[in-house]
């Protein structure tokens, strides 16, 4: 038999005695900002609980009964009611009151009422109930879908979370709205693509290094002022790339050394899932915590509420009455000194309406459960997530690629960065001529031979045939390919190693042959 009164209801209620007025739903704030999902409004949960004929989760009615009926109050002690409360009305000398209290959205089988209960200690195979509209005795529409969704539907989308994506996140028809899910796996689809980009840097680098080396070789195919200019602009983007290369091997994390990928940015993005992971982990710690404690099911609060309005009326009402048996088996009653039934909170119980602050005080209780059970984790999870994302942040700021110089090659003027300038046989000349050559700028300079030599160069005749005659001059290039003979021109006769054709020149253009 279910006692009348809960033996823990007294420490139940008077636990969070000193608490205040409820916080701020950190828990709510929280959820939805990690996984999207839209928490209702905790202050809103009861609108469609709330009776006209008693208050906040349950209606109710007060009767007179004559005297020489049973006096048990308390929890199921009356068959068709949930919850009885016996009490005297001062003036009514052989009448008592009767309140018939029934719970709005309780589940009762039979006699019994079975309040939330997870039923596990696995938070993924807790028992959970989603909500359902109703109409009840007085035709009154009430639902209980809101307060479903506030108690279970976190649950639902910190587990989505966990899988990956609250993108399908849906509870009591309730679901994460299209524009505000969130997707773990995007932090791997970054992660990678800086993962892909590193490695271009990288893989570049060792090719711009081959290219580097062949033509420093004594056999290079192309040698002069040009191809050293040519080789020191490769050897400033070989540089740059292993300076970016460095960036992206730096440590990530505050303690450097964590999180997997092969740049910062992936490791950091890759400790920022993690840590998002460990968030979601401990604040479904937090909600079964709560699933489990008196403070889940605000009807199960609501019967605290009632067992200690019970008690007192046993002392302060009942066990404070005189009975009189009087002429034909008429019982009478007389108050006897403290005798009351004004609650000192809820005020004259023979007024329905003063019944309302029983449900407006289970309210109370239910959230400050919820900041303690919940809203405590969260603002510590809270805290920390900051402080983790904070650091990674620095992981980012911290390692902007940067090139190692940002010369097109050679050096600038006194070891500057600025316009690039070379030494010719004739005085200094900017990169700008050499690679336009004598006349192809307003800065050039005609009539200068800076000894631009061509050795072992390819066909030089972009007109003439492959296999041209072999009795050309004596110093003439070698119409047959690769061989010994040298040939030195001017500078405007190379033309643009960009690949446009000088008018003064047969020579097309330079171009770097591919490594291999």
């Amino acid at each position: 038999m279910v006692d009348r009164y809960d033996p823990n209801s007294d420490d139940n209620v008077h636990k969070f005695g000193n608490a205040g007025d409820a916080r701020a739903d950190t828990w709510a704030t929280l959820v939805n900002h990690l996984t999207g999902y839209p928490v209702p409004d905790r202050k809103t949960v009861f609108d469609k609980l709330r009776s006209g004929h008693g208050g906040k989760l349950f209606r109710m009615e007060i009767t007179e009964r004559n005297l020489g009926q049973s006096l048990d109050s308390g929890f199921l002690t009356t068959e068709g009611e949930d919850y009885v409360i016996w009490f005297f009305k001062g003036g009514k000398e052989d009448k008592i009151m009767q309140a018939r209290i029934v719970f709005e959205g309780r589940v009762k089988v039979g006699n019994e009422i079975h309040f939330a209960d997870p039923d596990s200690d696995n938070v993924r195979d807790a028992s959970v109930r989603e909500g359902a509209e109703f109409t009840d005795y007085h035709k009154e529409a009430f639902s209980t879908v809101p307060l479903a969704q506030y108690m279970n539907g976190p649950r639902a989308a910190l587990l989505g979370l966990l899988g990956g994506s609250t993108q399908n996140v849906r509870f009591s028809d309730l679901g994460v709205p299209p524009g505000d899910v969130v997707d773990l796996n995007s932090f791997n689809t970054a992660g990678e693509s800086f993962d892909f980009a590193a490695k271009f840097f990288k893989d570049h680098a060792v090719v711009l290094k081959d290219w580097e080396d062949r033509f420093g070789r004594d056999d290079a195919r192309w040698k002069g002022a040009a191809a050293n200019v040519f080789r020191d602009l490769l050897k400033k983007i070989r540089n740059n790339y292993d300076g970016y290369v460095e960036t992206f091997n730096s440590p990530a994390g505050p303690g450097g050394g964590a999180g997997a990928g092969n740049t910062v940015y992936s490791r950091a993005l890759s400790l920022g899932r993690k840590y998002l992971e460990d968030s979601a982990n401990a604040l479904l710690e937090a909600w079964l915590a709560w699933a489990k404690s008196p403070y889940y099911d605000p009807h199960q609060v609501l019967r605290y509420v009632l067992d200690e309005l019970g008690r007192w009326v046993d002392e302060n009402n009942v066990m404070r009455t005189e009975f009189f048996a009087g002429p034909k088996q008429v019982v009478t009653h007389r108050p006897r000194p403290g005798f009351t039934s004004v609650h000192p909170e809820y005020g004259d119980l023979a007024d329905v309406a003063n019944w309302a602050k029983v449900g407006d005080k289970t309210v109370e209780i239910w959230y400050h459960g919820i900041d303690e059970y919940l809203g405590t984790p969260a603002a510590r999870v809270q805290s920390n997530l900051n402080n983790h994302f904070i650091d990674l942040s620095k992981d980012f700021s911290g390692n902007h690629p940067k090139p190692r110089t940002t010369g097109t090659a050679g050096n600038g003027p006194n070891g500057t960065n600025g316009p690039i300038t070379l030494n010719g046989p004739n005085g200094p000349i900017s990169l700008e001529d050499l690679l336009n050559g004598p006349n192809g700028g307003p800065s050039g300079r005609p009539n200068q031979n800076y000894g631009v030599r061509l050795q072992n160069g390819p066909i030089l005749s972009p007109n003439g045939p492959k296999n041209g005659p072999k009795n050309g001059p004596k110093n003439g290039p070698n119409r047959e390919g690769p061989g010994p003979d040298t040939i030195d021109r001017l500078l405007g006769d190379l033309g643009n190693i960009n690949g446009s054709t000088n008018p003064n020149g047969p020579l097309q253009s330079a171009h770097l042959a591919p490594p291999g």
